[in-house]
């Protein structure tokens, strides 16, 4: 088992980080997108609680 931490300092630094999303869809489509261009990401997983938030998130990223 490996144990991963992540010392996050500041908005830019959460922003930037490929372990959060948050903001509005635009925001969170183009880090999606940037993440996928950069880190070669091309799964995430959304707790239960969020699918219906992530939802226009997966509409809009649908076919790309």
């Amino acid at each position: 088992i490996r144990t991963f931490a992540i010392l996050v300092t500041g908005e830019v630094a959460l922003r930037e980080s490929p372990f959060l999303l948050a903001g509005p869809v635009d925001a969170v489509v183009d880090a999606l997108e940037a993440r996928r261009a950069r880190y070669g990401i091309s799964y995430v997983v959304v707790f239960q609680q969020f699918m219906d938030a992530f939802a226009p998130v997966v509409a809009r990223l649908s076919g790309r």
